[in-house]
């Protein structure tokens, strides 16, 4: 009987690993969907004639770099702050995500 179980249990952790590949995979495709809805880049302050003014600074497409303007005040700086380190954390669990699925795939290539 307990040999039984040993044979099963290669069989249990590449069904657990499988499925684990496919919810990374999802949860892989989640992230760049909500990172491409979000601003790139970091917010800074140039000053013009003496007076500070907020920037959105990113690379544009081109590879240009772009400097837009926050209008709106103090909350939209920070909403704007608060949505460029969300996009930083996101890419951060992409990245994490990713080397997780590649050391899946390699386990699962050894069997």
């Amino acid at each position: 009987m307990s040999q039984q179980r040993k044979e099963n249990k290669p069989v249990v952790i590449h069904g657990v690993l499988r499925d684990e590949y496919e919810r990374i995979g999802r949860m892989i495709e989640i992230h760049r969907a909500e990172i491409a809805k979000m601003p790139k880049g970091v917010v800074r302050e140039k000053r013009v004639q003496g007076r500070v003014y907020p920037y959105l600074h990113f690379r544009d497409s081109d590879g240009k770099i772009k400097d837009v303007y926050i209008k709106g005040g103090d909350s939209a700086i920070a909403a704007m702050k608060d949505q460029v380190a969300q996009r930083k954390q996101r890419e951060s669990a992409l990245k994490q995500f990713r080397r997780e699925q590649k050391e899946i795939e390699r386990i699962l290539k050894k069997k």
